[in-house]
């Protein structure tokens, strides 16, 4: 999928661009989670120094000058599950979303490259 960086999407924008529809409202699952895996491609939802709806604040952090994000995943992620695995090893491209307020939609911030990691939140 093409987004443009620096654009702001909603949840339900995205949905559209892969669905042809918004994000149902019953078993949304991943779609209000954090993060959601549409065959290769992972978009992820991620706030920035504001707490998720979902009361967890992870320490997300983005540098617009160097272009480099920090990103957690979610509780009880780590690095031996297949899809993280893929994602280290670039077999799926990650799509950032980041947000700095709960009211406000997403700005694309790019396709993301896995350059270090480490399993310990």
């Amino acid at each position: 999928m093409e987004f443009k960086k620096g654009s702001e999407y909603t949840r339900d924008q995205i949905h559209t661009l892969y669905f042809q529809k918004p994000v149902p409202k019953k078993v949304t699952g991943n779609w209000l989670t954090g993060y959601v895996r549409i065959e290769e491609e992972l978009i992820v939802f991620m706030n920035i120094d504001v707490p998720g709806k979902t009361g967890h604040d992870f320490d997300n952090r983005y540098d617009p000058s160097e272009k480099r994000i920090v990103w957690y995943g979610k509780p009880d992620s780590h690095t031996e599950q297949p899809m993280i695995q893929e994602l280290i090893n670039g077999e799926i491209k990650p799509h950032f979303f980041a947000r700095w307020d709960n009211n406000d939609p997403f700005v694309y911030l790019g396709i993301g490259k896995t350059i270090s990691f480490e399993d310990d939140h």
